[in-house]
């Protein structure tokens, strides 16, 4: 996989989204690097939504970090920093990213914050249990936690997904169902914070493609997904990441052009 660039597993800082993929569908939040992120304190999105991130408590110079296992730009936090979207779900939510905890500390990988504490929506983190859980407010009431039956790993990249979807939750860890739960979350509306939950867990921890969807996903899409060799994230043969378009112009010698055509008509035309 990857074979659309020349390095195969690298993605390269300039790409597109191809709009015709599967993984396309639904998708309302593409926070995939490139496009000038290094350097930068904007977490860009390169969906067609444009909800550009801000990074927080970080720094911009040394906080954006390529990972040479995943061939892609990821953000490193050291329990402090954290991204802020002024993404709006609506009533469902689904979120996927690789995180590699580089601390066995507690930390939310993503939540959703209405206003400061109070929440409308899931939150995935690694708490006091060995696993990562899933849960929810409804309001200020708290829905589960649903802790997950797969150990959560220090200094080893996992790709980790979950969603709230017409009342119902799971959590995925690397393509393995970690979690579910049958229950109703009011509405998913707010802010998205990614690596934090205010004033609780923020993680000490690397993280790299967070993608967000107003839907589920099908098993094939989050294999894809997990699959740290699939830099353009193909699913069924169509990738959703699509290299940069290039303009070839042709190279045409003065000796190459009929000599019954002057030369300076063909330098106006810019040939």
């Amino acid at each position: 996989m990857g074979r659309l660039y020349p390095r195969m597993r690298e993605r390269p800082m300039e790409f597109r989204i191809n709009y015709g993929a599967p993984l396309a569908e639904g998708l309302v939040f593409a926070g995939l690097g490139g496009h000038g992120c290094v350097g930068s304190m904007v977490y860009p999105d390169s969906s067609l939504y444009g909800h550009h991130g801000r990074l927080i408590n970080m720094d911009a110079a040394t906080d954006w970090v390529w990972s040479p296992e995943l061939g892609r730009w990821g953000w490193k936090t050291d329990g402090s920093g954290y991204v802020a979207t002024p993404l709006v779900c609506g009533g469902n939510v689904c979120v996927s990213g690789w995180v590699n905890r580089t601390s066995n500390t507690t930390g939310a990988m993503v939540c959703v914050d209405r206003a400061g504490d109070t929440y409308d929506g899931f939150v995935i983190d690694k708490s006091s249990p060995a696993a990562w859980r899933i849960f929810g407010y409804e309001g200020s009431t708290l829905k589960g936690p649903v802790t997950g039956s797969i150990a959560a790993t220090v200094n080893q990249w996992d790709h980790i997904l979950g969603w709230s979807v017409d009342s119902s939750w799971a959590l995925f860890v690397n393509a393995r169902k970690s979690a579910s739960k049958q229950e109703a979350i009011a509405r998913n509306s707010g802010s998205l914070l990614f690596g934090t939950r205010p004033s609780l867990y923020t993680l000490t921890a690397m993280l790299a493609d967070l993608l967000v969807w107003s839907r589920a996903r099908s098993p094939s899409e989050i294999s894809a997904l997990a699959d740290p060799s699939n830099v353009d994230l193909r699913v069924g043969g169509v990738p959703l990441i699509l290299p940069p378009r290039r303009r070839f112009w042709p190279v045409v010698s003065e000796q190459a052009i009929p000599k019954m055509v002057p030369w300076h008509l063909f330098q106006q035309v810019g040939v």
